[in-house]
């Protein structure tokens, strides 16, 4: 059962945008209304909105267009405060956090951009076989509203690293056809055309971008020469069957493991998204590492520091409190600083974990030292 929102926040007058991950502006929406839901879940906030009278604005060929469904979005994750920052982390939490590191923001973040990888390759291949291998078969995509279909044919097409190249023929054009509800409404006929698939935090599948050159515009329900433009972008479009949603379920071992199989091991997005979980997953792990052995440190660090006050007290005797003081507060001091600096060498991926974990412990070690030898001169006399 899907669990109950914390609470539902109506919105008048909203204008929402999205953006690509080099902060370009892709498109902006204005709202009549808005009903954000606000769920609080694993110690995350959540917020899906619903957005009724949707008008989309494109800043690529600043198109409008209306759209009259309400329009879900989300689940967004709400940055919080602290941001899961292992310092801020009770015990428990970081014991729970070391067994399920997924929960982590970051390492959620990544294993998302992962899946995203995959799921893009998968429409670029599936596109390719399409119109390559199944000898030039249509490639049927959904287009942003109920009832719109474009059917894409070419000649050829080939993959280069951003998507595909489509490649018409002296005779035989790049044709793609709209149909609204299943009846024919335009058609389009190009020399050459390029492929763009990309996903956002915001989109629930991967988006198909398909712009045509030398493009010529027909109105099938009528005959007509067509209009003619050097360049014509399609709308936004999506893989007829869900792509991402079924990868999004795995965690990110198995997204790893998919990721080295075939197809995907010479997809350099996929291996580039692969290795930035991996890197995020294993800097989460050895900061909760470190931070539980530096508080465990500190503890200990803090026992010892009183037993050298015992028996520098007992030593120095006949000097002044304040000696006694100064003598203990330089070496837990000096303990603290190796410690926290511990902590730096331990989350550094360059070094060895052993490495950190003992510069963390050192700091206890030298006032366990100077005590034994404080109290070894004390017992003597």
């Amino acid at each position: 059962r899907d669990p109950a929102p914390d609470k539902l926040i109506i919105l008048e007058g909203v204008a929402f945008s999205q953006r690509d991950r080099a902060g370009r502006l892709r498109y902006d929406v204005t709202a009549q209304r808005a009903d954000a839901l606000v769920y609080k879940l694993a110690g995350q906030t959540l917020v899906t909105m619903r957005l009724r009278n949707v008008v989309y604005h494109n800043p690529i060929d600043g198109s409008f267009s209306q759209n009259p469904q309400d329009i879900r979005v989300g689940p967004l994750v709400v940055p919080g405060v602290f941001k899961d920052d292992p310092k801020f982390l009770s015990w428990p939490k970081l014991a729970e956090s070391k067994r399920n590191p997924d929960g982590y923001h970051r390492v959620q973040s990544y294993k998302r951009k992962l899946a995203e990888a995959l799921a893009c390759e998968d429409v670029v291949r599936l596109f390719y076989d399409a119109l390559v291998r199944n000898d030039q078969s249509v490639v049927v995509l959904k287009g942003p509203l109920d009832g719109e279909q474009y059917l894409l044919t070419a000649p050829n097409a080939e993959r280069d690293p951003s998507g595909l190249r489509l490649i018409g023929a002296e005779h035989q054009p790049v044709r793609v056809e709209y149909h609204l509800n299943g009846v024919p409404i335009r058609a389009y006929e190009a020399t050459d055309g390029t492929v763009l698939v990309e996903a956002t935090e915001v989109t629930p599948e991967p988006e198909i971008h398909v712009e045509l050159n030398n493009v010529r515009v027909f109105d099938l329900r009528q005959a007509d020469r067509g209009n003619e433009h050097s360049r014509y972008r399609l709308p936004n479009n999506v893989w007829t069957t869900p792509l991402l949603a079924p990868l999004l379920s795995y965690d990110s071992s198995e997204l790893r493991a998919i990721a080295d199989k075939e197809p995907y091991h010479r997809a350099r997005s996929v291996q580039a998204a692969k290795n930035r979980l991996a890197g995020s997953r294993a800097s989460f792990l050895r900061k909760i590492i470190a931070e539980l052995h530096k508080r465990a440190a500190s503890a200990t660090a803090c026992l010892f520091t009183l037993a050298l006050g015992a028996v520098l007290s007992m030593k120095l005797r006949g000097s002044m409190p304040l000696v006694v003081y100064f003598w203990n507060f330089l070496l837990a001091t000096l303990a603290v600083i190796i410690t926290y600096s511990g902590v730096n060498v331990a989350t550094d991926v360059t070094y060895l974990p052993a490495i950190g974990l003992g510069v963390i412990w050192s700091g206890c070690l030298i006032l366990c030292i100077v005590s034994a030898m404080v109290y070894v001169k004390l017992a003597k006399h």
